[in-house]
């Protein structure tokens, strides 16, 4: 097995060098039998490593650019993510947490706490479940309904531990349509001393082709959570995730 991988990744690394390159001159490059360099090379044009045009000439297929450009996205996710939760956790003083969807799993990208004295910390779950943070329930919301059924179905509806306010399915979708609407995801602890934010890009990801679901959050005592300030805070974290959104685009084209 490690010796047909060996060779394949040098059939890989030739054609990406030579592209777009024959059976007979890639058989010049590596070294190997015809008979089984054109079944590694099967392999990969079945697979959208490699493509052949009408030349019969190989070139680097398109889920090879797939698979780089998806880790390049989240190498820029975890890169920005840090440096947008930094600034914005600096100008408000407040917690801050960025949030996304990979691979259809909620994953917290970065968090930057509050300079108070006085802060409120998330829930730390990492790699939780959607409905018991703010973040999650932004970006379950912000989904085409077709991909949030399909994480609904496989997580199960929320307990009345995770979001008490929600009791069967309908209820769910219903409030997911309300937060999408609104753009804002708010939930309180339960002594309401704690308010749990969180809103998406207003640019509007839906129509985003291949880009990753992110959502801002911010954490604060209920207490700091009023008039001029809430209005502060709310503008401040959508200019956030629109400033986020803009350069995960921007270097994604």
């Amino acid at each position: 097995m490690g010796s047909v991988i060996k060779k394949t990744v040098q059939i890989l690394e030739c054609a990406a060098a030579m592209e777009p390159c024959s059976l007979a001159e890639l058989t010049d490059a590596t070294g190997m039998k015809k008979p089984a360099l054109y079944q590694i090379l099967k392999s990969l044009t079945e697979t959208g490593m490699l493509e052949k045009d009408n030349r019969r000439k190989y070139h680097l297929g398109s889920r090879l650019f797939q698979l780089t450009m998806r880790r390049r996205k989240r190498d820029a996710l975890r890169y920005w993510g840090e440096r947008i939760a930094q600034e914005t956790g600096k100008e408000l003083g407040e917690s801050i947490t960025i949030a996304a969807i990979l691979d259809g799993h909620y994953r917290r990208i970065a968090v930057e706490n509050t300079r108070h004295s006085i802060r409120v910390v998330e829930f730390a779950y990492e790699d939780g479940r959607f409905y018991r943070n703010a973040t999650g329930r932004m970006l379950l919301a912000q989904l085409p309904e077709q991909t949030r059924n399909k994480i609904i179905a496989e997580d199960g509806l929320p307990t009345l531990e995770e979001w008490p306010e929600i009791g069967v399915g309908a209820t769910l979708e219903s409030a997911l349509q309300k937060i999408a609407a609104l753009g804002i995801a708010e939930a309180s602890s339960a002594d309401g001393q704690a308010v749990y934010l969180a809103v998406a890009p207003a640019s509007g990801q839906r129509s985003a082709q291949e880009c990753i679901p992110i959502a801002v959050g911010c954490n604060l005592p209920s207490f700091r959570f009023t008039d001029a300030h809430r209005k502060y805070i709310l503008e401040t974290m959508w200019k956030a995730a629109d400033r986020l959104f803009a350069l995960l685009n921007e270097r994604s084209t």
